[in-house]
């Protein structure tokens, strides 16, 4: 398991396929404990990784949307 801030991440060979996983553990957890694989995830195949990559780098230098209470 790969760990950043709240972040996880695993990337897992199966007979079909490598397939990865992200996830957001809940606020509160710390690095060990029983409770860090909880959260909310997103499981992808390994060959969108490239395409995540570059969304992601294109998301942090995007302007942010308003968001407007109406």
């Amino acid at each position: 398991m790969l760990r950043r801030g709240y972040l996880r991440a695993e990337k897992v060979e199966y007979p079909d396929g490598i397939m990865c996983c992200i996830w957001h553990v809940f606020p509160g957890v710390e690095a060990g404990d029983d409770k860090e694989e909880m959260g909310i995830c997103w499981d992808f195949p390994f060959e969108q990784l490239d395409d995540l990559i570059t969304m992601l780098e294109e998301l942090r230098s995007a302007p942010a949307e308003s968001c407007k209470n109406d």
